[in-house]
């Protein structure tokens, strides 16, 4: 979102911004907060979800560096719906609400660019949703895979079982089976409990 900013627009964001540490397991938002800020993720992993009334955990969204959370809500003030959570210690860069509005007005290139980031997140979103209706599970752990590695542009993917099994509504026992399978097909590699590296291009799945 900022980048290709004048160097002097970035040290203005920088010098009007909160610059804040938080340990992995921290509730930066909840349901009911407002979006009156910008939360930009410098450092860890950040994760966006909800619980049914149940208790079980619903994961939409995993931000990682330099993903940016409430963008989609700034202008409008409307309230979170969704809880974000620390899975690793995280830098966060607070950007509020007023020293958006003023560089908007400074720099007519920033708002395209925001305009950008809303669009590239309602992409995001529908492919989401679209996984979560492939019906066949490893079909649809495949397609998260490399959703993944396209969305953090890295073959490494470092989340648990747990986590992937949330997000994609599936139990943990499914996942690690079908990632056993992958592994087996030469597609990925499993380093350890919470890292797999998407083997080839994506082609090379098809």
């Amino acid at each position: 979102m900022f980048r290709g900013l004048e160097a002097a627009d970035q040290l203005w964001l920088m010098s009007h911004a909160d610059h804040l540490e938080y340990p992995a397991g921290e509730i930066l938002v909840q349901p009911g907060d407002r979006m009156d800020r910008l939360l930009i993720l410098r450092t860890g992993k950040l994760k966006i979800s909800n619980y049914d009334a149940e208790g079980k955990e619903s994961i939409h969204e995993i931000l990682t560096v330099g993903k940016v959370l409430g963008e989609e809500g700034v202008f409008t003030g409307q309230e979170y719906t969704a809880y974000g959570e620390c899975l690793t210690p995280c830098h966060i860069c607070i950007l509020r609400k007023e020293k958006i509005f003023q560089l908007v007005h400074q720099n007519p290139e920033f708002s395209t660019r925001l305009f950008a980031a809303l669009a590239k997140k309602l992409i995001e979103a529908r492919e989401m949703n679209r996984l979560l209706t492939i019906p066949d599970a490893k079909d649809r752990l495949e397609e998260y895979l490399l959703f993944r590695k396209r969305y953090i542009k890295q073959a490494e993917i470092e989340l648990s079982r747990q986590t992937i099994a949330s997000a994609i509504n599936l139990s943990r026992e499914t996942v690690s089976k079908k990632l056993q399978e992958l592994q087996q097909e030469g597609k990925i590699t499993l380093q350890g409990y919470k890292s797999i590296v998407v083997e080839g291009k994506i082609s090379d799945w098809k």
